[in-house]
């Protein structure tokens, strides 16, 4: 199965008077800009990135709370088939150097057909607002080579158990990341997953706008 490898981003805390889905919570969006690398390397990164980085063994133990804060929400990238070494489920991220660099750092599932599962740490339920997508394009002599349009398709299990489902489909007439925005109904979510090159094409993401509840 081939491995495809693509950039990572940073959490920033975002606030908005007027947030879409008509909440007048703060916003929370991960950018990943945390794993920049100014080289022209791809750089794998373990199979889980954010959350917290644990619990103070010398601190009264108490529940988690979300707080808007990047740290509440955390990415999990899992495989159908696992394997070890370096067919391992994990992320990666590339070098700005490198021509498949899409402006800011990204992040990508490193194994085609991929789950990304994106979480509250503590359990609560979300909105998922927006999402940055570029592809990971394929290069021969003279650069990188675009697909042409593609679509990926995302899964989101609400509180209840039920399922929504939405497929962002993208221009990809130039390279870069271009802004998908989710519906209302992507609203009171527990989780939601998406698959590396599901559709055939490999795709990195950045951005992550989410609204914890």
């Amino acid at each position: 199965m081939r491995a495809f490898l693509l950039a990572l981003s940073t959490v920033t805390l975002l606030i908005t008077v007027q947030p879409p889905h008509g909440h007048s919570e703060g916003l929370v969006t991960l950018d990943f800009e945390d794993l920049r690398h100014d080289d022209d390397e791809v750089r794998q990164h373990p199979r889980v990135y954010g959350g917290e980085v644990g619990r103070n063994p010398q601190e009264a133990f108490t529940a988690d709370a979300c707080a808007l804060t990047p740290q509440c929400f955390l990415l999990a990238a899992h495989h159908f088939f696992p394997a070890g070494g370096t067919n391992a489920p994990r992320f990666v991220t590339s070098g700005t150097l490198r021509v498949d660099f899409p402006g800011s750092t990204a992040l990508a599932h490193g194994i085609t057909l991929g789950e990304i599962v994106l979480t509250r740490i503590d359990g609560g339920t979300f909105d998922l607002l927006s999402i940055d997508l570029a592809e990971i394009p394929p290069r021969d002599a003279n650069g990188i080579v675009l697909s042409g349009p593609f679509s990926v398709t995302f899964y989101g299990i609400k509180h209840n158990g039920s399922v929504v489902t939405e497929t962002a489909t993208l221009v990809n007439a130039s390279f870069g990341l271009e802004r998908f925005a989710f519906p209302s109904r992507f609203t009171n979510l527990a989780s939601v997953s998406w698959f590396q090159a599901e559709n055939g094409v490999a795709h990195q993401f950045d951005n992550i706008v989410v609204s914890p509840r």
